[in-house]
């Protein structure tokens, strides 16, 4: 939360958003960072969201960006908690074949 990060990172602007919606705050190249973490499958057109975070991210910036929670797959595609898998998914729904090595549990 921002109650926690902000002193840690003084300076820096939080902001909570709805990620279905343009980041209309923010003018094109003025990101440093993008963090987006455990939403992405949430997102009604994650192609659109990832155009805003190239849009607004400065030339060198950096999207730091995670999937759902890693127990989600564990436990829709079973497998050891613990064991690299390969996977190959169609992203987002409906989409093309991705392929990923990683380890489901983490």
């Amino acid at each position: 939360s921002s109650s926690t990060t902000r002193p840690r990172i003084p300076g820096a602007e939080f902001r909570a958003h709805d990620l279905d919606e343009p980041l209309d705050f923010l003018p094109d190249e003025s990101a440093d960072v993008v963090v987006c973490a455990l939403v992405l499958h949430y997102v009604d057109d994650p192609a659109a969201l990832m155009h805003e975070f190239y849009r607004v991210l400065r030339p060198g910036g950096i999207a730091v960006i995670s999937n759902q929670h890693p127990t989600n797959d564990w436990t829709r595609l079973g497998g050891s908690y613990f064991t690299v898998e390969d996977v190959t998914e169609k992203w987002p729904k409906g989409g093309s074949p991705v392929h990923s090595s990683y380890y489901p549990g983490i």
